[in-house]
């Protein structure tokens, strides 16, 4: 079997902008003094850890630009918690103590795109699919974007278009794995399941609903008022 040969994208145009930000970290604003120290770095994107399908030859096609759109508004504009547009946990059920032996299928229901079949456009002002203005990226914004290492495969994927969502798995105030995707259903694989064994207490299960037309965000993000809470066991 041949190896694996992973291929790395960076913009050309960059190269003059990497020469400007010698010796600091990528995505790092310009710093007093010509240098830069941790507390100056700006805080990576949350999408270069989320687990993310594969886009190009895969059954999901949420991309990785997408992510970053719906990490660029969640930063800007937390979720709005509303029941009726945001998505509701089917599985798993409220309190329940999944075994550890097995990853399980984590579902939801698309709330967001069936109110879109439901309800007539004109009657509700939230549905309307035209994009609305986006903020300018800054420089240092724009650099750490495609500075960091993204896959070719992700990086090349068609614009995409529909209901996208953002799952967050937290223990103890904390996020112990994000996962970006289209589709209404998660199973982990054998490394991120071995990331929620991990904690050692209840896990809340956070889902966020955004509409995008061509990698941006249209609509949303909605969250669940309630969130689910679930254990894992031995």
């Amino acid at each position: 079997m041949s190896p694996t040969v992973f291929s790395w994208v960076v913009r050309p145009s960059l190269v003059l902008a990497l020469s400007l930000f010698a010796g600091c970290s990528p995505g790092a604003p310009a710093c007093e003094g010509g240098s830069c120290d941790a507390a100056d770095a700006a805080p990576a994107s949350r999408c270069y850890l989320a687990a993310l399908p594969a886009c190009e030859g895969g059954n999901d096609r949420y991309s990785d630009e997408a992510c970053l759109s719906l990490d660029d508004r969640e930063t800007r504009v937390p979720a709005v918690r509303d029941a009726t547009r945001a998505p509701i946990v089917l599985s798993p059920t409220q309190n329940e103590a999944l075994p550890a032996a097995t990853a399980p299928t984590f579902r939801w229901s698309v709330v967001l795109a069936s109110r879109l079949r439901d309800r007539a456009a004109p009657q509700i002002a939230w549905l309307s699919t035209a994009p609305r203005p986006a903020r300018a990226m800054t420089f240092t914004e724009e650099l750490s974007r495609w500075l960091t290492l993204i896959p070719e495969a992700q990086a090349h994927c068609a614009p995409f278009s529909g209901v996208g969502y953002g799952v967050d798995f937290i223990s103890a105030g904390r996020v112990l794995l994000r996962v970006e995707q289209s589709r209404t259903e998660y199973t982990p694989t054998s490394a991120a399941w071995a990331q929620l064994r991990a904690a050692t207490g209840p896990i809340e299960m956070r889902i966020t609903a955004a509409r995008f037309r061509n990698n941006e965000v249209t609509e949303g993000p909605y969250e669940s008022v309630e969130r689910r809470t679930f254990t894992i066991v031995p």
